[in-house]
């Protein structure tokens, strides 16, 4: 039986809602196009579409179109965004801990690596 454990951005804001969170808030004077940011995370374009459409509506990223081209990007101003941009950079950084310190055999299932002792 293959256990994969979902990170927290997982659990509390989607796969894929997290990752654009994460994309955006992570370079709040960036703005990307759809297409772009599908490819940063590997995502269909429908898939990255319908969540920058929720996360527009709720006021989290902004909309901007220049011709053809519709961009997003963070929204600064929204009273969350300091606390939600410190709160996904703790997230990825626990990520990156937990990635440090476990190995992902290709069953996907997550075992602990033996622990670094100095002297053995």
């Amino acid at each position: 039986m293959s256990t994969t454990t979902p990170s927290i951005g997982d659990l509390l804001l989607g796969q894929t809602r997290g990752q654009i969170l994460a994309l955006l808030l992570g370079a709040p004077d960036e703005s990307f196009f759809t297409r772009q940011i599908a490819r940063e995370i590997a995502t269909s374009v429908g898939t990255v579409q319908r969540e920058l459409t929720r996360l527009a509506d709720a006021g989290l990223i902004r909309r901007s179109a220049l011709g053809s081209q519709v961009f997003y990007r963070a929204n600064r101003d929204h009273p969350i965004f300091p606390e939600l941009r410190a709160l996904l950079a703790k997230m990825t950084a626990s990520s990156i801990h937990r990635r440090r310190h476990f190995k992902v055999p290709r069953s996907g299932t997550a075992v602990e690596a033996p622990a670094f002792r100095p002297g053995k």
